[in-house]
Formats: C-alpha cells, structure tokens, sequence
C-alpha cells in the first residue's frame, strides 16, 4: 500500500506544523492484538530495477489536533536521480491524521524538489467533503470536493486490518485520494495468508498482503510482507517492479545512491549517420518479461508490422509546406476544444502566456509559420538544461530552463494561446547510438504535424517513436508505461533511409 504514491515522486525536510513526540500508542488504544506492536520509527530502502533509488521513513504518534487527540503517522520519501551527470532530488512529506475514533481528519503534503518552489496542500476531511488547500510558488487556491460513500484513507483501512488480526481472507475495498496528484483511486485489500519467508537470511513467518490500486485506467498490484508484530518487512510493486526493503536507518542514510536514467536508454548496434535526416526507419522490437503488449501507439507516422512471430515498427517522416497550412484564426475549434484548452501543465490562459504568444506571432496569419516562429523563441529564450523535473509551462516561463518537456510544455501553450490546437509526444528518440526518453510537439495547421522545438526540427525525423501523445492532463498511465519500458525492451535497426 505504500508504493503507490512513488509514481509521482518518480519523474529538505520541511518544518511541520505537527511536531513528532515521544511515541505513546499503545495496543490497547487502538484495540489491536496484544502481538500487534507499533513501532516508533521504520525504515526502507527503494528499489527500482535493481537500482537502490532512495528511502522511505514512517513513524506513527500520538499528538494534538484543533485541541482534540489524534494519531498520525508521517511519512517521509526521497529520491534521487541523475540524468547527462546532473543529479535531482525529490522530497516528500505526507502526514495522515486520524480522530481517536480512527476517522480521517485530515491530510498534509510538502514536497521539496531540486531548483524548484516548494508544494504544500492539505486537505481537511469533512463529513461528506473534502477542502483542499494548495500552497504553490507563494499562490494559495481552495477548493471543495465530494468525498464518495466509501472513502477512506490507506492508514485507517490498515489500522482495521491489524484490528482484525491479520486473518486470511479479511478483505476490504475502499476509495482513497492521493493527494500529491488529486485523484480518487479504487483500492482492494486483502490478506492472502501467512507464509514463511528467507528475509536478510533469516527465516520468518510472514502474513501477506495484496493490495490493488486502480486510478485513470491504471492497475497497481502491490504484495506486502507483514511480520508478527504488524510491522512491513518487504513490498513488491508488480506493474512498475519498484521494490521498498525494511533495513536500519544508518545503513541507508550513510549509503545514499541515484537512480541512473541514462543506463536506461536502450543501445543498439547500428549506428545511423545524420538522424535528423532519416524519413523512415524500420525497427526490430523484443520486450522481455510476462507483458507483451507493445508500449508505442498506432499512429499515421507509426505502425506496427508482424513477420514470423516477430514484432517490427516502422516510422515514417511527414514533411509539410507552409503553403498547406491553414489561416488563423481557425474556422472550427469545437473539434479540437481539447487541444486548445488549459490544464495543470500547459497554462494557455495564464496571462504572461497570453501575452507573450502575441508578441511571437506579431500579425502572423499563417498557423505553421506561427509555430516555427514560437519554436525560434524558445531556442533563443530557454536554456537547455537537465535539473528541473516536469515544470508547468508557466515554471519554465518564470525560470528560462528546462530539458525536452519543458520546451515542450511551454510550447503547447503558446501555440494553445495562438489560437492553434497543440499537443504533446512522449517517446523515444535516436541519439549517439542509442534510444533516449524524449518530448515533442504535434500542432494542427489543416492536418496534425510534429514539431521539435527542443532540437529544432520543423521536419522531425523518423527517429522519434511515440508512447504518448495527448495533453498531460494524466499523467500515470504515461509514467507506467515509460517505467515498464525501462531495463525490459531491445530495439534492432532493420532499415533506415
């Protein structure tokens, strides 16, 4: 249950309003088992494909709240990853408070990532209501959400199963709310059965537990190992293959690494010679492990090709004239709404936004040259730079720096707030030797083109291959898919040209 909020912290400890104390739970307040035991603090190591990736720390007390007694347990998540020798960090408080009765109270976020303002959100927990409150570079938004009948939160649906002694076949759903991403998910607990199990090179009797988490067409299918006491020793998150490991806290705080994106990339033998040329290119593709389904999407640059039991992809270059393009403003928007609209990531009605694109586009009635003169202002504007992590198109526009998918972000508002339907790709693209993570943008000027604003293409090459492409108003099926990708695919060069 503890992995699945490591998808978002995936891609410094703050001061808390809420001051740990002297540990004072006891089994018997809680009316847990007289072997269940509380301890005051717990450590884990984070693994993410054999790569030891960062730490997570929980510790649950007794404290005050309003004036009223309450539990609370806080948990603390960091991770660190290089990219191109830049390191970045992510740190992550969330502190869930419980009444005495064990009904959620509320719930408190702080993140600290590296270069960037912090985020704090809380969210107190009403009868029938959520009020949320978000902090974020300095500005303060509320806002009131409906809780569903059976909401609940992970911590009190734990505390019931502990209540309940860990018995096989005790099993509960319930509806949670992340609140890193905003959303309800749809839970299922159970506990499977007792086993015995060889953990650092002991044996121990274990009580297993299965959690299923599914948010935005997404599944997570997490096993955790509960000791005697109640305690996690061992998670296993299947989907993602993200593994969290109990083990003493100086050993992981003194042995501190980074996950290394750039062992990631997937290498191939032939070397292609002027990538930013290649119209077409036919690739090989092998995915080891139980899940086959192919991660690159139909697409009219894209497609699939099959040819005895193997699975091939050939991508095509779509050059397009400026003498084909439409003129601005467009006739018919209703059709492309999506794509010209706003969200958490691309801002287009933000006013500095706003602003700016008609400062770019000037009188420009042309929608493609519209684009391109977009694209030349991000490259004499931004500087490329690897130590931001996922910045809003209004971020990137504050602080002038950013890899492809801040160039990307921002692009698509600014085309957005052009008047031009604009949306962004997620994949791969060919670079020394090697398939890298990368993003781009498609725009539709009479027929939807691609356009790399972070390497300067108007025509891009066939080098690129699209996982995603839509609007970033979700992003976990996106993160998925590119941590399912990772350390499991290989890519052969058939053919290019």
């Amino acid at each position: 249950m503890k992995l699945k909020a490591f998808l978002v912290l995936f891609l410094g400890i703050c001061s808390l309003n809420l001051p740990a104390q002297e540990l004072k739970l006891k089994s018997i307040e809680l009316g847990l088992p007289e072997q269940i035991k509380l301890e005051e603090e717990l450590w884990y190591r984070i693994f993410f494909l054999d790569q030891e990736v960062g730490y997570y720390f929980t510790q649950v007390f007794e404290s005050t709240w309003e004036d009223q007694v309450v539990f609370a347990q806080y948990t603390e998540v960091y991770i660190s990853i290089e990219r191109f020798s830049q390191k970045l960090e992510n740190r992550t408080v969330i502190i869930n408070i419980l009444s005495a009765e064990l009904k959620p109270v509320c719930i408190i976020y702080q993140q600290y990532v590296s270069f960037q303002e912090p985020v704090f959100k809380q969210c107190e927990i009403k009868q029938s209501t959520l009020e949320l409150t978000e902090i974020i570079q300095g500005k303060t938004e509320k806002t009131t959400i409906d809780l569903p009948e059976n909401f609940a939160t992970d911590l009190q649906i734990v505390l019931q199963m502990l209540k309940a002694g860990l018995k096989p076949g005790w099993e509960k759903s319930y509806i949670g709310y992340d609140i890193s991403t905003g959303d309800f998910n749809e839970n299922k607990v159970e506990v499977i059965g007792k086993k015995q199990v060889d953990f650092k090179g002991g044996e121990r009797m274990v009580s297993e537990i299965r959690t299923v988490n599914k948010t935005q067409g997404l599944t997570l299918d997490t096993y955790d190992w509960l000791d005697m006491y109640g305690n996690l020793l061992y998670s296993h998150e299947k989907t993602t293959g993200l593994i969290m490991e109990q083990s003493p806290k100086d050993h992981i705080l003194n042995n501190q690494t980074a996950l290394d994106l750039d062992s990631f990339s997937i290498h191939v033998q032939k070397q292609i010679v002027r990538p930013e040329k290649v119209g077409f290119l036919k690739l090989k593709i092998t995915l080891e492990g139980d899940d086959k389904e192919m991660p690159f999407i139909e697409h009219e640059r894209q497609r699939y090709a099959f040819h005895g039991g193997e699975q091939y992809m050939e991508i095509t270059g779509l050059p397009f004239s400026e003498e084909e393009s439409v003129m601005l403003p467009l006739s018919s928007v209703e059709e492309y709404k999506e794509y010209l609209s706003s969200n958490k990531y691309i801002q287009a009605d933000n006013e500095d936004i706003k602003s700016l694109a008609a400062d770019i586009a000037g009188r420009e009635k042309n929608a493609w040259r519209a684009c391109k003169k977009i694209a030349r202002w991000l490259q004499n504007n931004i500087k490329p730079s690897y130590r931001m992590s996922f910045l809003s198109a209004q971020e990137v526009l504050e602080k002038r720096e950013g890899d492809c998918t801040e160039f990307a972000v921002l692009f698509a508002a600014l085309a957005r707030a052009s008047g031009i339907p604009a949306r962004i790709n997620i994949g791969l693209v060919y670079y020394d030797n090697q398939f890298v993570f990368h993003a781009w943008n498609e725009v539709f000027v009479g027929q939807w083109v691609a356009i790399d604003a972070a390497l300067y293409q108007f025509e891009v090459d066939a080098t690129h291959l699209i996982i995603y492409s839509g609007d970033l108003a979700h992003t976990n099926e996106l993160y998925v898919k590119m941590i399912c990708i990772m350390g499991k695919m290989k890519l052969e060069i058939v053919e290019y040209r």
